[in-house]
């Protein structure tokens, strides 16, 4: 069977695994805290989301600003989890295994976004030259002088 570009791609894996514990933790807590598993949800969504597009992207600013907004994503995740082991929400080898995963995730966000950064400050500038237009640099020839 064919696979996408991002299927297999290890921080994609982890995103998937993060999400999945995600979803059973959002769906223990308690009614009147629906905001907060509404946002744990989305902020797990948006990682392997993210992650996604930005595999489906060409150019390395786009790859790294797509790679930004998961590691972004992953710290929302991240504080949400933090306030759940605090009220005691979640297990301590949820917290362990959430911790493990999350400081992973953003680890690998954080490096791909650097190394796509500097991919496209050295990629070269779109200008006239690059797109086969010679420069008009002014010569005696070319000069327009002022009229009189």
């Amino acid at each position: 069977m064919e696979r996408f570009g991002f299927e297999g791609f290890d921080v994609l894996d982890y995103g998937a695994e993060l999400w999945s514990l995600a979803d059973d933790v959002a769906r223990r807590i308690r009614p009147e805290r629906r905001h907060l598993a509404d946002q744990l949800e989305r902020a797990s969504h948006s990682i392997m989301l993210n992650i996604a597009e930005a595999v489906g992207r060409y150019s390395p600013r786009a790859k790294a600003n797509a790679y930004r907004i998961a590691r972004g994503s992953a710290t929302e995740t991240a504080a949400i989890f933090v306030l759940l082991e605090r009220k005691h929400r979640v297990s301590e080898v949820e917290a362990a295994q959430t911790r493990r995963l999350l400081l992973s995730i953003i680890a690998m966000l954080s490096r791909l976004a650097i190394d796509f950064e500097r991919k496209a400050t050295r990629a070269p500038a779109t200008s006239a030259r690059n797109r086969g237009i010679p420069d008009q640099k002014p010569t005696p020839e070319n000069k327009q002088r002022p009229e009189e």
